[in-house]
């Protein structure tokens, strides 16, 4: 249907909504889908599911439902649906997609494994075209098999992702990113590197190839960090000066992949602790009060303009992008590019502490380089990239260790995985915290992880995560091995 008829075709349901109540809804909602307006889809949907008495056409409806509720961002709602589908007998392999997802994302990996088994055996009974209606799904269920199958058990999922991007490269249809991450890590599973590195080398190349990254150019504002704020700058602005009202931050930084999604899970299990993931309300809020500040005289080149009232806008702007609970003392904010704006966090937030996380480099680097991050993570998409970007993060936080002093600690991935109740320990006592038990068994957490992180942090803290990357040392260029 072309946008322009929607009006007229809404009109026509309401008309006959007297006549036809069923017809009338039905055709209400489907319009409201296919015009992506959601909201208004929600409201007549309950309504639907009164009217219609077909258990087969209802256990579709249900299952649209599901993918409403997914567009609207509300995972419960979905999971919820996508269940009351299948218990009306939706025997369809979307269902089993959607449930075999969701199941991982909230850390089920048992009944992930057996949804996804269901979907693949039932693939050979679905056209190409009834697939394409769920291509997102798709895409994040054939990474996730990837990561789910160990051994002999990733071999059938060889065959059905090499089909897949072969059907999709017949029809011209856009690059599949996840497909080939997902293949990478089925070969890898059966212990053929090469073949894994070729793979992860050509996902990346389908999802950076037309974005420029320049290694120089992020070394370049490095340096610039580094000779903007200095000594000079951090001796006359960590003066101590009067809170800043609501809850304590605590920001956990590092290069991805280095262990801050598992510090934060950690840290979440504590009562007082409020988990708020990757955040980018610090960097949203330097942007918003520098556009507006140029006639109060700011300008970051010079940090001896930017004086108390620049502070305070930037912690009433970052408070407002973000829902607090205030009975809790502290939140987390654990986006690792948040290392770039310390400088403000320090001073912006005097009570805020600041969690380091530092992984050894190469597995960091190849772990970022197989990685299908949910954003965009440029340098990761070359090793030699990936690998400057580590050296310049590790250069500057070393250049900010001395000024932050007892506000900032450093949490070694290595010794995280090898020695976790000590170094659990040591992070409670540096924040100030109680040791609760929660926070020593991290995979048990409830809550649902929106990183590349997700299967790592719902698991027991493990000691095999830099052993993974050391076959790959030997298919690595020369070029890339003289990085290490």
């Amino acid at each position: 249907m072309k946008s322009g008829n929607f009006a007229a075709a809404e009109q026509a349901c309401r008309q006959q909504m007297q006549s036809d109540p069923v017809a009338a809804t039905e055709s209400l909602v489907r319009i409201y889908l296919a015009s992506k307006n959601y909201d208004r889809a929600r409201m007549f949907f309950p309504r639907l599911l009164e009217l219609i008495k077909d258990p087969k056409e209802l256990a579709e409806y249900w299952y649209l439902y599901g993918e409403l509720h997914v567009a609207l961002g509300d995972e419960t709602a979905a999971v919820s649906a996508f269940e009351k589908s299948l218990e009306l007998g939706f025997d369809d392999v979307k269902i089993f997609l959607q449930l075999g997802v969701r199941r991982a994302q909230a850390g089920d990996f048992s009944s992930a494994k057996e949804f996804m088994e269901r979907f693949r055996d039932s693939l050979g009974k679905q056209s190409s075209s009834e697939l394409s209606g769920v291509a997102l799904a798709l895409d994040e269920g054939i990474f996730l098999a990837g990561r789910l199958f160990k051994g002999d058990d990733a071999r059938p999922w060889l065959d059905i992702v090499e089909n897949m991007l072969d059907r999709r490269a017949k029809k011209v249809l856009e690059p599949c990113v996840a497909y080939n991450f997902g293949l990478g890590m089925l070969h890898e599973q059966l212990g053929h590197y090469s073949d894994a590195l070729l793979s992860f080398r050509k996902a990346n190349e389908l999802k950076y190839g037309a974005i420029a990254y320049d290694a120089e150019d992020m070394h370049t504002r490095i340096h610039r960090l580094i000779e903007t704020f200095d000594s000079a700058h951090f001796s006359k602005h960590l003066e101590p000066s009067a809170s800043t009202p609501g809850t304590s931050p605590i920001f956990i930084v590092g290069v991805p992949r280095s262990g801050t999604s598992l510090v934060e899970q950690i840290l979440g299990q504590h009562s007082a602790v409020q988990p708020m993931g990757e955040i980018t309300a610090l960097g949203d809020a330097l942007k918003k009060v520098k556009g507006s500040g140029a006639s109060a005289g700011w300008d970051l080149e010079h940090p001896e303009t930017l004086d108390g009232q620049f502070y305070e806008a930037i912690v009433e702007d970052y408070r407002g992008r973000i829902e607090l609970d205030p009975a809790v003392p502290f939140h987390t904010n654990k986006l690792p590019s948040n290392l770039l704006y310390l400088w403000l966090a320090a001073r912006a937030f005097p009570q805020a502490k600041i969690v380091h996380c530092q992984r050894e480099k190469f597995p960091t680097v190849m772990s970022c380089f197989a990685t299908h991050f949910r954003g965009v993570q440029p340098f990761s998409g070359d090793v030699k990239d990936c690998a400057d970007f580590y050296d310049d993060c590790i250069n500057l936080m070393s250049h900010w260790r001395p000024f932050l002093e007892d506000r900032l600690i450093t949490v070694h991935y290595e010794e995280l995985v090898q020695n976790a109740t000590d170094q659990i320990d040591r992070l409670l006592d540096f924040l100030g915290l109680e040791r609760e038990p929660d926070c020593y068994e991290p995979h048990k957490s409830d809550r649902v992880v929106e990183t590349a992180s997700i299967m790592h942090v719902q698991e027991p803290i493990y000691v095999t995560g830099n052993r993974r990357w050391e076959p790959y040392r030997k298919f690595l260029s020369d070029g890339e091995a003289s990085c290490f």
